[in-house]
């Protein structure tokens, strides 16, 4: 992928990153799967890793395996494999219940 390429898809990332944020800042909720909050950590994780080098547009970056072109339509700033994808937002899910779950505050028993 030349510079340009990679610029390029970052800034078509940015433009739907920015759409996003506007929109969710006004209220706005989407139709879609995916909440507005959770697309955005993906663009922002797909950006991160654009710049540092590590994303091929279409190949997942874990497996290596190519991204189907219907999805990368859906999705550009996909840069996992569908399966890879699950993986990682099994992942993020489990550290965000980690994260709310105080287990230094102790629990009243009635």
């Amino acid at each position: 992928m030349t510079n340009k390429e990679r610029n390029d898809w970052i800034k078509e990332l940015f433009a739907i990153y920015q759409e996003i944020k506007e929109r969710y800042a006004n209220g706005e909720r989407f139709p879609h799967q995916i909440p507005q909050r959770w697309r955005m950590v993906r663009i922002e994780k797909a950006m991160a890793e654009i710049r540092a080098g590590n994303a091929e547009r279409g190949i997942c970056i874990e497996c290596e395996k190519s991204i189907p072109k219907k999805r990368m339509l859906a999705f550009p700033e996909a840069i996992w494999c569908v399966n890879c994808a699950e993986i990682f937002e099994f992942q993020q899910q489990n550290k965000r219940r980690r994260h709310h779950m105080r287990l230094d505050v102790p629990v009243a028993i009635k």
